[in-house]
């Protein structure tokens, strides 16, 4: 009897299976701001400069898409080629959306949960974005929002992976979103190296995407990356199930924009309510028709921001990976890479011995 060959849904290239073997700093990145979040050619520009910052601070690079349906954990220079051609279509994949993509055998750029998700399963630590989703608006009408971003409901059980980012997307309700994150038992934690350790915790404050300052004051701050590490080391120490979030503000100098990039995003939210554009069509809507409003302004401010998270993110990355040779423990060898295990069994092409493992586990867990 003829069996078709399957195809594993979820794949780690060498390059980052060794790293993260070998306990070296790796740090993942998203690709939905590749296909939906940056017009060509910034959004291949933009990728290829995160990775060589990230490696420029002696660490491993891993974007993470989808492609012909499988989950990928670092991306190849012709793959992030692939993934930035607007000529073809790329779904927009969140955790939703990824046994379909799956089944399908979709290419698509992968959400901060699904990115969040791979995170998890290959044992990566450390992952920069721009900003993450949250709960939208609710409507000037008074009506009740029920979008709430499925990237809050993954940082609730992703296992202690520090997320490194320039806190909420702008066009949310940042304040409704922090509440939901701490029901979530997520921390938020503002990570800022031009803060003194002893300055006033009520004038700290948290940024705002495109500004330094949304009006909310911080529950917590942190001066140095290596703080942030230690936070991950202890999340992990304690077994936590949900997350953490460092925000760390866009720098000074790419600021003096936000005010009219926060203006025009009111304007592209409205017009986004006017034309019914609802869903996961919001954000690559209003972020379009903010590019137009600013003359490009906003991208500059984009690209300026998520830099400094992956220059901040690889130094959290490298004092973790640091931390972890001098404090050996039973909490660095974790599950994740029983799970690469299984992969590297079925890519050799023992698949008998593969079902004979997986047949005996669910005896195991039946029983």
């Amino acid at each position: 009897m003829h069996h078709q060959k399957q195809v594993w849904p979820f794949i780690v290239n060498e390059e980052v299976r060794s790293a993260i073997a070998e306990g070296r700093p790796v740090v993942a990145l998203e690709s939905a701001i590749i296909t939906h979040g940056m017009p060509a050619p910034h959004n291949l520009t933009t990728a290829m400069k995160l990775e060589e910052i990230i490696r420029g601070k002696g660490c491993i690079p891993a974007t993470i898409g989808m492609l012909k349906g499988q989950l990928t954990v670092g991306l190849s220079s012709s793959q992030l080629h692939m993934l930035a051609d607007t000529c073809t279509k790329k779904h927009k994949i969140s955790t939703r959306d990824l046994a379909f993509a799956a089944t399908k055998k979709v290419d698509g750029g992968t959400t901060v949960s699904t990115t969040l998700h791979a995170c998890r399963l290959a044992g990566i630590d450390v992952f920069v974005t721009g900003g993450i989703g949250g709960v939208h608006k609710v409507h000037s009408s008074g009506a009740t929002t029920w979008d709430v971003s499925a990237d809050l409901i993954e940082l609730g059980h992703c296992q202690g992976v520090g997320v490194v980012c320039s806190g909420i997307k702008s066009i949310l309700d940042v304040p409704a979103t922090l509440e939901y994150l701490e029901t979530q038992g997520v921390s938020a934690t503002v990570l800022d190296r031009s803060l003194e350790a002893q300055c006033d915790p009520a004038k700290v404050f948290f940024p705002d995407f495109f500004t330094r300052n949304s009006g909310i004051v911080a529950t917590s701050f942190i001066t140095d990356p290596s703080q942030a590490a230690e936070m991950i080391h202890q999340a992990k120490k304690l077994a936590l199930r949900s997350g953490l979030i460092f925000a760390v503000p866009i720098p000074e100098s790419a600021e003096p924009a936000g005010a009219e990039i926060k203006m025009a995003i009111e304007k592209a939210v409205s017009l986004a309510r006017r034309s019914s554009v609802t869903g996961r069509d919001v954000t690559p809507f209003v972020l379009s028709e903010v590019l137009r409003m600013t003359d490009g302004r906003s991208l500059a401010a984009n690209s300026a921001l998520i830099q400094n998270n992956a220059a901040t993110g690889a130094h959290v990355a490298s004092a973790l990976a640091k931390l972890r040779t001098e404090n050996p423990s039973r909490s660095s060898s974790r599950v994740p890479m029983s799970y690469l295990n299984f992969i590297s069994i079925w890519k050799s092409n023992s698949s008998r011995i593969f079902w004979r493992v997986n047949r005996w586990w669910w005896w195991v867990a039946a029983s």
